[in-house]
C-alpha cells in the first residue's frame, strides 16, 4: 500500500499500527533497561611517566665535556610514540598477565578455555580493550590507565604494566654494539686520514691551498691589468684637456711669446707625449710579445690549467667532506653505545614515573541516563521502521487520499465502518 508522506498520513498510520509500534518499543526499551542496570562498575587505577630529552635525557658518563645532541620535536615525537606502542606490544600485555595471573584478571575466560597459548592471546587482547595511553603533544607525558571491576586488581595490572615497559624498553634498546662501532671508528678514522692526505698531496702538487680562492684571485688580477691600462689613458686624456683649457685662458691674458705660454706650450707636449705613450701601452696589449700581453697570457693558462683540475678536487674535497661527516656520526654513535651500555647495565633510563597507580575508590560514571536516552531513540526509530513496512504489506485501503492515489479517481463520499450489525456515527 502507497504512504502518502504528510503529518496526516503519518498519524494515521502511527495511529493504526499503534499495539505493534508499542510491542517493538518496549521490547527494545526492556532489553535496553536490563543492560543499563545489571552493568558492572568499572574501576580506572591511572599512572603516568615523563620521557627526558636533550640534556636531562642521559646523565654524563666519563664524558662531562661531552654535550648531549638535542633532539627536534619529530624525534621526540617518534621515540614517545614508539614507547607507546611498546606498552600496548601483544608480548608485554601477555607478561603482565602472567605475572598478575589470567585466572585471577578473568576468571571466566580462564573456565572456559583450556587451551593455555589461547587463553593468553584472548586474555591479551581484552587487557588491550582496556588499556587505555594517552599522550600530550605539548608535553612528554605518558599517560596510563587500566580498567577492570575490581579496583585491586585494576591497580596490579596498572603497576605491574608500568614496571613491566620500563624492563622492555631497555632490553629493546639495548644494543650491544659498543665493540663494533669502536672498530668503525678505527677504520673510517684510517680512512678520512687517507683522503686527506691525498687531497693534500693533490693541492700541494698544483701549488693551491684553494682552487676557487686561486682562480678569484687571478681574475681579479686580470681586471686590475686591464683596468690600469685603461685608467692611465684616462687619465693622460683629462690631464691633457685641462691643460689646454688652462693654456686657452692664459691666451687671453698673455701675449704670444711670452714666458707663461711657452712653458704652458711645453706642458701640452710633455701631456700628449704621456698620451701618445699610454695609448701605446693599451694598443701593445694586444700584441704577444707585450708584457702586458704576456702576463695575461699566463693568467689565462693558469686559469684554464686549474680549470681542467677542478672536476679532481671537487671530487677529493667531497671524500673528505663524506669520510668527515662519517666519522663523526660513528664517533657519535659510539659515544651513545657507551652510555647506552653502561646506563642498561645499571638499570638507568630516560623514564621516570611521575605517578604511581594506586587502587582507585571511586568508579567510572555509569551513564545509565545516557544510555537509556540512546535505547528509547533506537527503540523509537526501531518502532517506526516495524509501522511503515506493516503499512507496505497492508493491501487495504485506510484513507480517501490511498483510493485517490491508487484509482486516479475523484472520492465522493465516504462511510464509517459497521461493527456487530450496528452502524457508528
Amino acid at each position: 500500500m502507497e504512504i502518502e508522506i504528510n503529518s496526516r498520513s503519518l498519524l494515521t498510520v502511527l495511529f493504526r499500527h499503534k499495539l505493534r509500534f508499542l510491542a517493538v518499543f518496549g521490547l527494545i526499551f526492556l532489553i535496553g533497561l536490563a543492560y543499563a542496570s545489571s552493568r558492572e562498575r568499572t574501576y580506572e587505577a591511572h599512572g603516568s611517566f615523563v620521557v627526558k630529552f636533550g640534556e636531562g635525557g642521559r646523565p654524563a658518563i666519563n664524558s662531562p665535556e661531552e654535550k648531549t645532541p638535542q633532539m627536534n620535536i619529530n624525534d621526540s615525537k617518534e621515540i614517545i610514540q614508539s614507547y607507546v606502542k611498546i606498552m600496548s606490544s601483544a608480548e608485554l600485555l601477555r607478561n603482565v598477565l602472567k605475572t598478575v595471573g589470567i585466572a585471577k584478571v578473568y576468571p571466566d575466560l580462564a573456565e572456559d578455555t583450556k587451551d593455555q597459548s589461547v587463553l593468553e592471546q584472548i586474555a591479551a587482547l581484552q587487557l588491550a580493550k582496556s588499556l587505555v595511553i594517552v599522550t600530550d603533544s605539548k608535553s612528554n607525558v605518558i599517560e596510563v590507565a587500566v580498567r577492570h571491576k575490581d579496583p585491586v586488581i585494576a591497580s596490579e595490572l596498572a603497576n605491574q604494566l608500568m614496571d613491566q615497559f620500563l624492563t622492555r624498553q631497555i632490553q629493546v634498546y639495548n644494543t650491544p654494539q659498543t665493540d663494533f662501532l669502536k672498530q668503525q671508528v678505527v677504520d673510517i678514522k684510517g680512512q678520512l686520514d687517507k683522503s686527506q692526505q691525498e687531497f693534500f698531496d693533490f693541492k700541494k702538487s698544483l701549488e693551491i691551498n684553494d682552487i676557487d680562492q686561486e682562480m678569484a684571485q687571478l681574475l681579479q688580477e686580470k681586471r686590475d691589468i686591464s683596468g690600469m691600462a685603461f685608467e692611465s689613458v684616462t687619465t693622460a686624456q683629462t690631464t691633457l684637456s685641462a691643460m689646454e683649457a688652462k693654456a686657452a685662458d692664459l691666451r687671453s691674458t698673455y701675449k704670444e711669446g711670452s714666458s707663461v705660454l711657452k712653458k704652458m706650450d711645453e706642458g701640452i707636449a710633455q701631456a700628449r707625449e704621456q698620451l701618445e705613450m699610454r695609448k701605446s701601452e693599451l694598443d701593445s696589449m694586444n700584441a704577444p710579445d707585450s708584457p702586458l700581453a704576456v702576463r695575461v697570457q699566463k693568467i689565462n693558462e693558469r686559469l684554464a690549467f686549474l680549470e681542467q683540475q677542478r672536476g679532481r678536487y671537487n671530487e677529493l674535497k667531497q671524500r673528505v667532506q663524506m669520510d668527515e661527516d662519517n666519522y663523526k656520526y660513528y664517533q657519535q654513535r659510539g659515544e651513545e653505545a657507551r652510555v647506552n651500555s653502561v646506563l642498561n647495565q645499571e638499570n638507568i633510563t630516560r623514564i621516570t614515573i611521575v605517578d604511581h597507580p594506586t587502587v582507585p575508590l571511586k568508579s567510572l560514571p555509569m551513564r545509565r541516563l545516557l544510555i537509556m536516552m540512546a535505547v528509547m531513540m533506537f527503540a523509537g526509530f526501531a518502532g517506526l521502521v516495524v509501522v511503515t513496512f506493516s503499512e507496505l504489506l497492508d493491501e487495504r485501503f485506510s484513507t480517501p487520499e490511498q483510493l485517490k492515489a491508487s484509482f486516479k479517481l475523484p472520492v465522493l463520499t465516504t462511510f464509517n465502518s459497521v461493527k456487530n450489525g450496528s452502524q457508528n456515527g
